[in-house]
């Protein structure tokens, strides 16, 4: 298991060197100047030889593949850079605001999955009932509702109907856990709702192909209840699957995010991500994407070795 671990570890690099890499190219070739908007900031949009001045500041006057040979430098040293806009460490802002995405998206997976597994497993048990067609069609209309819309909503009609607004300003958790709450929750659900109808659907059909084998039946010769026979031996072995798309759809949960707390005016990394996009703040958005890759990698890695626990049969050499 601790060599399997080491591995997946070592495998890390290079998945988060070329997802850095693409992210590299593709924001350094998008439209837009960064020297233009410093200097429309600064007032009257500065002269030619201050715009050439900061550009050679920022390695900005130099081919796209030497800017790259730079950042690559200084981020083998631990240095991910320094936001073109606000002066400060881009690690000190992604310290400062990746607690609030993933508290959301932490809340989201839980929700989802707290609803989504009981959902699937009432589903399953109860095939071709008017549960079963009620679960479904509910699960579809979570999985074709957008994000941004379901945001909007929650959003909009709570002010028209009862003049009700989610807190506009920020409170931490361990300020105001209550004002925290009742900032969060809402775009939490909004962001688990999808997610939760993704997983809902693969406890379903996993649980149904699982309660089909013979081994199922066998535990129903020997007199077990159904509760048992579904619960102790289909459970587990149907959570494999899941679990896999879970890992694998935590990706798009983080991408929702950066949509739900613009909606909600959450001060999280996925608003700074559209801030550092819109600012054209190369760097802060290139250690967002850093962050973000290296996230997604470790929950699939924990993904990988949760196998072990529900399968005994799964061996890591």
């Amino acid at each position: 298991m601790g060599k399997h671990i080491v591995r997946r570890l070592l495998l890390l690099i290079p998945v988060v060197f070329v997802v850095y890499t693409v992210a590299f190219v593709f924001i350094r070739v998008a439209p837009g100047d960064v020297v233009t908007l410093l200097l429309e900031e600064g007032g009257g949009g500065g002269t030619a030889e201050a715009a050439e001045h900061l550009r050679a500041e920022l390695h900005l006057d130099k081919p796209v593949y030497q800017q790259y040979l730079i950042y690559t430098g200084e981020l083998l040293t631990g240095d991910l850079g320094t936001s073109f806009l606000s002066g400060r460490p881009v690690t000190s802002e992604i310290i400062r605001r990746a607690p609030i995405t993933l508290e959301i998206t932490f809340i989201a997976m839980v929700a989802a999955f707290l609803i989504s597994v009981p959902t699937g497993v009432i589903s399953a048990v109860r095939q071709n009932t008017p549960v079963d067609h009620v679960t479904r069609v509910t699960t579809v209309v979570f999985l074709a509702v957008p994000n941004f819309w379901l945001a909007t909503m929650v959003v909009v009609l709570p002010a028209i109907w009862w003049k009700y607004s989610p807190p506009v300003i920020y409170k931490g958790f361990l300020d105001d856990p209550l004002a925290n709450l009742s900032q969060v929750l809402p775009a939490a659900l909004v962001l688990g709702a999808s997610y939760g109808g993704v997983l809902a659907r693969f406890v379903r059909s996993s649980l149904l192909e699982v309660l089909r084998e013979d081994y199922i039946r066998t535990a129903r010769a020997k007199g077990l209840t159904e509760r048992k026979v579904t619960y102790r031996h289909g459970m587990k072995n149907a959570m494999l699957p899941v679990v896999t798309i879970a890992g694998l759809q935590f990706a798009i949960l983080l991408g929702g995010a950066i949509i739900v707390e613009t909606v909600f005016n959450i001060p999280g990394l996925g608003t700074l991500t559209v801030q550092a996009i819109r600012q054209r703040d190369y760097a802060q958005l290139q250690a967002n994407v850093l962050f973000f890759a290296a996230i997604v990698v470790l929950i699939n890695l924990a993904v990988d070795l949760s196998y072990a626990w529900l399968d005994p049969r799964v061996r890591y050499g």
